[in-house]
């Protein structure tokens, strides 16, 4: 698996972020940071990271920055391709960071269970068509014990 972390994985520009907040798929609670789903019309999963000012002087804000990069390039491939991810900083994120295996391992399960209702409704055919073909690819037994967890 290729651990970098390049440009085209990445939220960069201030649009792709208010698009986050506007049209989210989904919103759970990360080891302090408010993590928001939401799928693209590309092929890959970017990620972006938020951290108010009121989280602490620019020392903090810049290593919880660092912090959830790395958690997103460690663990980038849970999560199926085509996704946008936005961690928010919140002030819990200054002593519950790391996220305990359990909070990843519930955000991972979570993610198939919104990209199927909202492939199911079908808000965007671009969108939804891609993330069909994701979910079908899903071997049987994993389709089935996605079902009942």
């Amino acid at each position: 698996m290729d651990y970098s972390f390049p440009k085209e994985r990445r939220l960069r520009k201030r649009a792709d972020y208010l698009l986050m907040r506007e049209k989210s798929l989904g919103r759970a609670m990360v080891g302090g940071f408010l993590v928001v789903i939401r799928p693209n019309a590309g092929p890959l999963t970017r990620f972006g990271v938020t951290v108010t000012r009121k989280i602490g002087r620019a020392v903090v804000r810049n290593r919880l920055k660092r912090q959830a990069r790395e958690f997103f390039r460690l663990n980038r491939g849970q999560w199926p391709e085509g996704l946008d991810l936005l961690f928010i900083a919140t002030q819990k994120a200054l002593t519950n960071w790391p996220p305990e295996p359990f909070e990843v391992a519930r955000l991972t399960k979570l993610t198939p269970r919104l990209l199927s209702s909202y492939a199911s409704s079908e808000k965007d055919p671009k969108i939804s068509v891609s993330l069909k073909v994701q979910i079908a690819a899903k071997s049987p037994a994993k389709a089935a014990s996605d079902q009942f967890n």
